[in-house]
Protein backbone atom coordinates (compact mmCIF):
# COMPACT_ATOMS: atom_id res chain seq x y z
CA UNK A 1 0.00 0.00 0.00
CA UNK A 2 1.24 3.67 -0.60
CA UNK A 3 3.31 5.50 2.18
CA UNK A 4 1.61 9.05 2.55
CA UNK A 5 0.69 9.81 5.82
CA UNK A 6 -1.65 12.76 7.62
CA UNK A 7 -0.37 15.45 9.79
CA UNK A 8 -3.41 14.58 12.32
CA UNK A 9 -3.22 14.18 15.93
CA UNK A 10 -6.81 11.75 16.48
CA UNK A 11 -7.49 9.11 14.24
CA UNK A 12 -11.31 7.35 15.23
CA UNK A 13 -12.45 3.90 14.37
CA UNK A 14 -15.80 2.46 13.97
CA UNK A 15 -15.51 -0.98 15.06
CA UNK A 16 -19.57 -1.62 15.39
CA UNK A 17 -22.47 0.51 15.94
CA UNK A 18 -21.64 0.80 19.83
CA UNK A 19 -17.83 0.40 19.62
CA UNK A 20 -15.87 3.85 18.58
CA UNK A 21 -12.28 3.30 19.07
CA UNK A 22 -9.94 6.48 19.67
CA UNK A 23 -6.34 6.56 18.85
CA UNK A 24 -3.36 9.21 18.89
CA UNK A 25 -1.54 8.83 15.35
CA UNK A 26 2.11 9.31 15.63
CA UNK A 27 4.13 11.21 12.00
CA UNK A 28 5.31 7.58 11.37
CA UNK A 29 1.43 6.69 10.45
CA UNK A 30 1.43 4.37 13.73
CA UNK A 31 -1.83 3.74 15.94
CA UNK A 32 -1.79 4.58 19.50
CA UNK A 33 -5.03 2.86 21.28
CA UNK A 34 -6.38 5.63 23.68
CA UNK A 35 -10.16 4.06 24.82
CA UNK A 36 -13.08 2.45 23.28
CA UNK A 37 -16.51 4.94 23.87
CA UNK A 38 -20.29 4.35 22.57
CA UNK A 39 -20.70 6.23 19.55
CA UNK A 40 -23.89 7.05 20.30
CA UNK A 41 -23.19 9.11 23.02
CA UNK A 42 -20.00 10.94 21.18
CA UNK A 43 -20.57 13.70 19.25
CA UNK A 44 -18.96 12.57 15.80
CA UNK A 45 -18.97 16.58 14.86
CA UNK A 46 -15.79 16.66 15.71
CA UNK A 47 -14.21 13.62 14.01
CA UNK A 48 -12.22 14.74 10.84
CA UNK A 49 -10.86 11.41 10.41
CA UNK A 50 -12.20 8.12 10.54
CA UNK A 51 -11.81 4.24 9.44
CA UNK A 52 -14.57 1.81 9.43
CA UNK A 53 -14.14 -2.00 10.12
CA UNK A 54 -15.09 -5.14 8.06
CA UNK A 55 -18.70 -4.83 10.30
CA UNK A 56 -19.87 -1.58 7.27
CA UNK A 57 -17.78 -2.24 4.26
CA UNK A 58 -17.09 -4.95 1.69
CA UNK A 59 -13.75 -4.99 -0.68
CA UNK A 60 -11.81 -7.29 -3.13
CA UNK A 61 -8.58 -7.89 -4.69
CA UNK A 62 -8.10 -8.31 -8.89
CA UNK A 63 -4.72 -8.86 -10.60
CA UNK A 64 -4.70 -7.06 -14.01
CA UNK A 65 -1.39 -7.43 -15.43
CA UNK A 66 -2.06 -5.25 -18.10
CA UNK A 67 0.34 -2.12 -17.04
CA UNK A 68 -1.93 0.52 -19.11
CA UNK A 69 -5.32 -0.24 -17.56
CA UNK A 70 -6.80 3.05 -15.97
CA UNK A 71 -10.80 2.46 -14.81
CA UNK A 72 -12.73 5.16 -14.63
CA UNK A 73 -12.93 6.93 -11.27
CA UNK A 74 -16.74 6.77 -10.69
CA UNK A 75 -16.59 2.33 -12.15
CA UNK A 76 -17.51 -0.32 -9.17
CA UNK A 77 -15.18 -2.94 -10.22
CA UNK A 78 -16.58 -5.26 -8.08
CA UNK A 79 -20.23 -4.43 -9.02
CA UNK A 80 -21.36 -7.70 -9.45
CA UNK A 81 -20.18 -9.16 -6.65
CA UNK A 82 -22.31 -6.62 -4.66
CA UNK A 83 -26.05 -7.62 -3.69
CA UNK A 84 -26.38 -3.74 -3.39
CA UNK A 85 -27.73 -1.90 -6.68
CA UNK A 86 -25.02 1.24 -7.58
CA UNK A 87 -26.87 4.35 -6.12
CA UNK A 88 -27.32 2.01 -2.97
CA UNK A 89 -23.41 2.66 -1.87
CA UNK A 90 -20.55 4.16 -1.36
CA UNK A 91 -17.28 3.42 -3.31
CA UNK A 92 -13.88 4.53 -3.46
CA UNK A 93 -11.43 4.78 -6.20
CA UNK A 94 -9.99 1.97 -7.81
CA UNK A 95 -6.59 1.72 -6.50
CA UNK A 96 -3.88 -0.42 -7.12
CA UNK A 97 -0.40 -1.39 -5.17
CA UNK A 98 3.02 0.09 -6.48
CA UNK A 99 4.32 -3.23 -5.70
CA UNK A 100 2.26 -5.68 -7.70
CA UNK A 101 -0.13 -5.96 -10.36
CA UNK A 102 -2.96 -6.17 -8.08
CA UNK A 103 -5.96 -3.45 -8.16
CA UNK A 104 -8.58 -3.17 -5.00
CA UNK A 105 -11.71 -0.95 -4.73
CA UNK A 106 -14.35 -1.23 -1.42
CA UNK A 107 -17.81 -0.40 -1.07
CA UNK A 108 -20.30 0.05 1.85
CA UNK A 109 -23.97 -0.20 2.11
CA UNK A 110 -25.42 3.51 2.93
CA UNK A 111 -28.31 2.36 4.97
CA UNK A 112 -25.58 0.79 7.37
CA UNK A 113 -23.96 3.83 7.62
CA UNK A 114 -26.83 6.30 6.85
CA UNK A 115 -27.31 6.59 11.02
CA UNK A 116 -23.72 8.31 11.73
CA UNK A 117 -23.77 10.37 8.55
CA UNK A 118 -26.92 12.50 9.61
CA UNK A 119 -24.76 13.49 12.52
CA UNK A 120 -20.96 13.81 11.46
CA UNK A 121 -19.16 17.07 9.74
CA UNK A 122 -18.90 17.07 5.74
CA UNK A 123 -15.42 17.77 5.99
CA UNK A 124 -14.82 14.34 7.75
CA UNK A 125 -12.60 11.70 5.28
CA UNK A 126 -13.73 8.11 5.65
CA UNK A 127 -11.37 5.26 4.99
CA UNK A 128 -12.10 1.10 4.38
CA UNK A 129 -9.76 -0.16 7.33
CA UNK A 130 -8.84 -3.32 4.85
CA UNK A 131 -7.16 -1.17 2.97
CA UNK A 132 -6.12 1.35 4.68
CA UNK A 133 -4.34 -0.85 7.82
CA UNK A 134 -0.93 -2.19 7.88
CA UNK A 135 0.36 -4.75 10.11
CA UNK A 136 3.04 -6.47 8.22
CA UNK A 137 5.41 -5.35 10.50
CA UNK A 138 3.59 -6.35 13.51
CA UNK A 139 3.26 -9.94 11.64
CA UNK A 140 -0.58 -10.13 13.78
CA UNK A 141 -4.02 -10.81 13.19
CA UNK A 142 -6.52 -8.16 14.13
CA UNK A 143 -10.62 -8.70 13.71
CA UNK A 144 -12.40 -6.19 12.04
CA UNK A 145 -16.01 -6.49 12.86
CA UNK A 146 -17.32 -10.26 11.86
CA UNK A 147 -13.68 -10.99 9.96
CA UNK A 148 -10.09 -11.95 11.22
CA UNK A 149 -7.32 -9.80 8.96
CA UNK A 150 -3.91 -9.90 8.26
CA UNK A 151 -1.15 -8.14 5.76
CA UNK A 152 -1.07 -10.15 2.57
CA UNK A 153 3.30 -9.72 1.08
CA UNK A 154 1.85 -11.56 -2.40
CA UNK A 155 -0.92 -9.02 -2.98
CA UNK A 156 -0.05 -6.09 -0.68
CA UNK A 157 -3.31 -6.05 0.78
CA UNK A 158 -5.76 -7.76 2.90
CA UNK A 159 -6.00 -12.00 3.74
CA UNK A 160 -9.74 -12.77 5.11
CA UNK A 161 -8.86 -15.50 7.70
CA UNK A 162 -12.14 -18.15 8.43
CA UNK A 163 -12.79 -17.91 12.75
CA UNK A 164 -13.54 -21.67 12.74
CA UNK A 165 -10.40 -22.75 10.94
CA UNK A 166 -8.38 -20.44 12.48
CA UNK A 167 -5.90 -21.10 15.63
CA UNK A 168 -3.71 -17.63 15.83
CA UNK A 169 -3.76 -15.51 18.75
CA UNK A 170 -5.99 -12.05 17.46
CA UNK A 171 -5.05 -8.72 18.18
CA UNK A 172 -7.68 -6.70 20.26
CA UNK A 173 -7.34 -3.66 18.43
CA UNK A 174 -5.20 -1.57 16.14
CA UNK A 175 -2.45 -0.58 19.04
CA UNK A 176 0.58 -0.32 16.66
CA UNK A 177 -0.07 -0.99 13.57
CA UNK A 178 0.61 1.12 10.98
CA UNK A 179 -2.54 3.67 9.20
CA UNK A 180 -2.06 4.00 5.37
CA UNK A 181 -4.80 7.26 4.44
CA UNK A 182 -4.41 5.98 0.60
CA UNK A 183 -8.11 5.28 0.12
CA UNK A 184 -11.04 6.52 1.06
CA UNK A 185 -14.47 6.73 0.11
CA UNK A 186 -16.89 9.19 -1.58
CA UNK A 187 -19.30 10.04 0.95
CA UNK A 188 -19.75 14.08 0.27
CA UNK A 189 -19.03 15.00 -3.39
CA UNK A 190 -17.68 17.86 -3.57
CA UNK A 191 -19.16 20.80 -6.36
CA UNK A 192 -16.74 21.42 -9.21
CA UNK A 193 -15.36 25.06 -9.05
CA UNK A 194 -15.27 24.87 -12.92
CA UNK A 195 -18.86 24.67 -13.18
CA UNK A 196 -19.56 27.74 -10.99
CA UNK A 197 -16.97 29.52 -12.86
CA UNK A 198 -18.66 28.56 -15.73
CA UNK A 199 -21.90 29.59 -14.79
CA UNK A 200 -20.62 33.04 -13.58
CA UNK A 201 -18.91 33.82 -16.74
CA UNK A 202 -21.87 33.05 -18.78
CA UNK A 203 -23.55 35.55 -16.37
CA UNK A 204 -21.22 38.05 -17.09
CA UNK A 205 -21.35 37.49 -20.70
CA UNK A 206 -24.85 38.48 -21.16
CA UNK A 207 -24.46 40.95 -19.13
CA UNK A 208 -21.81 42.74 -21.25
CA UNK A 209 -24.17 41.64 -24.53
CA UNK A 210 -27.16 43.29 -23.54
CA UNK A 211 -25.57 46.39 -22.00
CA UNK A 212 -23.19 46.91 -25.54
CA UNK A 213 -26.88 45.96 -27.39
CA UNK A 214 -28.62 48.87 -25.12
CA UNK A 215 -25.55 51.27 -26.27
CA UNK A 216 -25.26 50.23 -29.58
CA UNK A 217 -28.80 51.55 -29.75
CA UNK A 218 -28.35 54.81 -27.95
CA UNK A 219 -25.30 55.27 -30.81
CA UNK A 220 -27.60 54.21 -33.64
CA UNK A 221 -30.55 56.18 -32.48
CA UNK A 222 -28.73 59.52 -31.50
CA UNK A 223 -26.45 59.52 -35.40
CA UNK A 224 -29.76 58.71 -37.21
CA UNK A 225 -32.87 59.79 -35.60
CA UNK A 226 -35.80 58.09 -36.98
CA UNK A 227 -37.79 60.01 -39.22
CA UNK A 228 -41.36 61.28 -37.22
CA UNK A 229 -44.72 60.97 -39.51
CA UNK A 230 -47.52 62.90 -39.15
CA UNK A 231 -50.27 60.47 -37.65
CA UNK A 232 -52.88 61.53 -40.32
CA UNK A 233 -53.81 61.39 -43.48
CA UNK A 234 -53.89 64.76 -45.17
CA UNK A 235 -55.96 63.39 -48.26
CA UNK A 236 -58.98 63.51 -45.62
CA UNK A 237 -57.95 67.45 -45.24
CA UNK A 238 -58.21 67.82 -49.34
CA UNK A 239 -61.17 65.53 -49.31
CA UNK A 240 -63.11 67.91 -46.58
CA UNK A 241 -62.57 71.01 -49.14
CA UNK A 242 -63.12 69.86 -52.71
CA UNK A 243 -66.08 67.06 -51.76
CA UNK A 244 -68.87 69.48 -52.10
CA UNK A 245 -67.74 70.07 -55.58
CA UNK A 246 -67.57 66.70 -56.57
CA UNK A 247 -71.26 65.66 -58.01
CA UNK A 248 -72.78 62.13 -57.49
CA UNK A 249 -71.84 59.24 -58.90
CA UNK A 250 -69.30 60.21 -60.86
CA UNK A 251 -66.44 58.67 -58.87
CA UNK A 252 -65.17 55.16 -59.35
CA UNK A 253 -62.84 55.26 -56.17
CA UNK A 254 -60.44 57.53 -54.51
CA UNK A 255 -56.67 56.15 -53.20
CA UNK A 256 -54.69 57.51 -50.48
CA UNK A 257 -51.10 57.06 -50.10
CA UNK A 258 -49.60 58.13 -47.28
CA UNK A 259 -46.19 57.26 -48.22
CA UNK A 260 -46.10 59.70 -51.04
CA UNK A 261 -48.40 62.11 -49.42
CA UNK A 262 -50.65 62.16 -52.71
CA UNK A 263 -54.26 61.44 -53.62
CA UNK A 264 -56.03 59.28 -56.46
CA UNK A 265 -59.65 59.95 -57.97
CA UNK A 266 -59.96 57.88 -60.57
CA UNK A 267 -63.85 58.74 -62.06
CA UNK A 268 -66.13 56.91 -64.19
CA UNK A 269 -65.00 58.82 -67.42
CA UNK A 270 -62.72 60.79 -68.78
CA UNK A 271 -65.09 63.39 -69.07
CA UNK A 272 -66.04 63.79 -65.42
CA UNK A 273 -62.42 63.52 -64.58
CA UNK A 274 -61.54 66.37 -66.75
CA UNK A 275 -64.55 68.86 -65.59
CA UNK A 276 -63.60 68.00 -62.06
CA UNK A 277 -59.84 68.64 -62.77
CA UNK A 278 -61.03 72.37 -64.34
CA UNK A 279 -63.11 72.57 -61.20
CA UNK A 280 -60.08 71.62 -58.93
CA UNK A 281 -57.54 74.33 -61.04
CA UNK A 282 -60.18 77.43 -59.68
CA UNK A 283 -59.33 76.35 -56.23
CA UNK A 284 -55.87 77.31 -56.41
CA UNK A 285 -55.73 79.45 -53.74
CA UNK A 286 -57.37 77.02 -51.15
CA UNK A 287 -55.54 74.16 -52.69
CA UNK A 288 -52.11 76.00 -52.71
CA UNK A 289 -50.51 73.20 -50.88
CA UNK A 290 -51.23 70.95 -53.92
CA UNK A 291 -50.18 70.30 -57.00
CA UNK A 292 -52.83 68.77 -59.33
CA UNK A 293 -52.98 66.99 -62.68
CA UNK A 294 -55.47 64.89 -64.89
CA UNK A 295 -54.71 61.72 -66.94
CA UNK A 296 -57.41 60.18 -68.84
CA UNK A 297 -60.35 59.51 -66.02
CA UNK A 298 -57.44 59.73 -63.40
CA UNK A 299 -57.28 63.17 -61.20
CA UNK A 300 -53.83 63.57 -58.43
CA UNK A 301 -53.51 65.61 -56.33
CA UNK A 302 -49.79 65.53 -54.97
CA UNK A 303 -49.12 67.28 -51.47
CA UNK A 304 -46.16 70.01 -52.22
CA UNK A 305 -42.84 69.16 -50.32
CA UNK A 306 -41.33 72.09 -48.11
CA UNK A 307 -37.59 73.00 -49.49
Amino acid sequence: MGTSRLNMKKLYRLVSSDDLEIYNLKESGELLFCKSVNPTKFNLKKIRHLIISAHFTNWDTKRIENIAYKPNSTVNMFASQSIYEKDKVFITLPYKSGNTDYWTQAWAPKNRLSPFLKTISKKIKIYPEALTINGSKKNTYWKSGPLILNSDNHSDFININFQEEFNHSISKNLNGFIFEPSIEFIIFKKKKPIGLIFSIFILLMSIIFIWFHSLNEIILEKNNPPTLYENNISGMKLLEIIQSSIPDGVIQNIKFDQRTDSTTYTFLSNQNAFDFFNLASEFSDTLNEWEISNEANIVTFIKKRDN
